[in-house]
């Protein structure tokens, strides 16, 4: 008798359940976890998977948002399906854009990549390539690659630019960024270019 009573809650602790992630842009991924998990080791999963800063990773069940300890399986109802609502916290990523560590500058680049475009995100990247450290010049590049629209005269000018910095990483980066968001045939982002080589 208190064997099954053992066995029983040895396998309650190994259930997994199927965890769909969404966004309000439309993202969408699915993750096996742990019945006994906590909310924390899923913000952690998914900041490896987005390439995310974890303390940006919000998890929403329904009307609420979980805490670092809340267990998965709390809000699963019985059912071995939860859908998670992943929303990113931009109070932190705005926060670590203006951080004297590039490196946190660099990661909060990164973790743009995850929330939806538009003309803040874009005013934010646009402040990055002027920074002062090369990673984060390069990462701002790389992330115009990733939200600029082709043919977009702002993002060109701004590669165009990048194509002469001091960094040659930072460079080479703008020189690969800028043919691929330039329209066929569009002469002056070829040639800011090709001046670089």
């Amino acid at each position: 008798s208190d064997d099954a009573g053992t066995d029983a809650g040895a396998d309650a602790g190994t259930d997994v359940v199927q965890v769909e992630l969404l966004t309000m842009s439309g993202r969408q991924n699915f993750l096996e976890v742990e019945r006994g998990a906590f909310a924390r080791e899923l913000q952690e999963q998914v900041a490896v998977l987005w390439d995310t800063m974890i303390d940006c990773v919000r998890l929403v069940v329904g009307d609420q948002v979980l805490s670092a300890t809340d267990v998965i399986g709390n809000h699963c109802q019985g059912e071995s399906t939860l859908t998670i609502m992943v929303v990113i916290s931009l109070d932190n990523v705005h926060r670590r854009l203006h951080s004297g560590s590039y490196v946190q500058r660099g990661a909060a680049l990164q973790t743009l990549k995850s929330v939806t475009g538009g003309e803040p995100l874009l005013e934010e990247v646009f402040a990055r390539l002027s920074d002062q450290h090369p990673d984060v010049r390069r990462t701002a590049v790389e992330m115009l690659l990733h939200i600029g629209e082709r043919g977009d005269q702002r993002v060109l000018s701004a590669l165009a630019k990048r194509c002469q910095d001091s960094d040659h990483e930072v460079q080479f980066s703008a020189v690969e960024a800028l043919p691929q968001l330039a329209e066929k045939g569009d002469i002056g982002a070829l040639t800011a270019a090709s001046q670089a080589l």
